[in-house]
């Protein structure tokens, strides 16, 4: 999918965590005009293979004011 996209994203990978079947991780998909923030969950067949692979996007903002005082801004 992101090899056919017409301007694949420049991907930054952030962390990869998981043990056995299941698997997570974080990257940054920066599309020059855009940057998403991307989880992908995978689950793995006992064979090792992609059996289920869930994408979550989203983009930075800024927090609203009520919860600003336990953010930290990166």
């Amino acid at each position: 999918m992101q090899g056919d996209f017409p301007k694949p994203p420049t991907i930054t990978l952030r962390r990869v965590a998981g043990r056995g079947r299941f698997w997570t991780v974080e990257d940054v998909n920066d599309y020059g005009d855009e940057v998403w923030h991307v989880i992908v969950v995978r689950e793995l067949d006992d064979e090792g293979r992609i059996l289920r692979d869930t994408r979550y996007y989203g983009q930075k903002f800024d927090p609203p004011e009520w919860r600003r005082e336990w953010v930290e801004l990166t």
